[in-house]
């Protein structure tokens, strides 16, 4: 004869030996999708590493490239800027030359002017 209890869970009474196999069945279960999760996480950490060691050698590349590029620009600024003064200096020295009197002129004429401004500064 069955016992009440026995009825009750559907003649389902596990005993201590089922009762650990079940649990070594479920520490089993535990412990292989733990190693699935940190086999995830070791592959997903590298993923990210590589991206980011990508990103870090794009962005390297492109600022080295536009470094480059504004020192090229700088010095042809220079060069320009230069071979400009250069024709002005020509042309303040061909113009003197021309015309001594007027440079005399323009150069008493700005003093004059430099020599007010400073005084009423004071």
């Amino acid at each position: 004869m069955e016992s009440v209890e026995n009825q009750a869970s559907g003649g389902l009474n596990p005993t201590a030996g089922q009762i650990e196999n079940r649990a070594r069945e479920i520490g089993r279960k535990v412990d292989t999708a733990s190693a699935k999760l940190h086999n995830t996480w070791d592959g997903a950490a590298s993923q990210v590493k590589t991206r980011i060691g990508d990103t870090g050698k794009n962005v390297k590349n492109k600022l080295a490239g536009a470094g480059t590029q504004a020192k090229e620009k700088l010095a042809a600024a220079k060069v320009a800027t230069t071979n400009k003064a250069q024709g002005y200096k020509l042309n303040v020295e061909q113009q003197v030359h021309a015309h001594p009197f007027r440079a005399i002129g323009y150069a008493f004429g700005a003093g004059a002017l430099l020599g007010l401004l400073l005084r009423r500064r004071r």
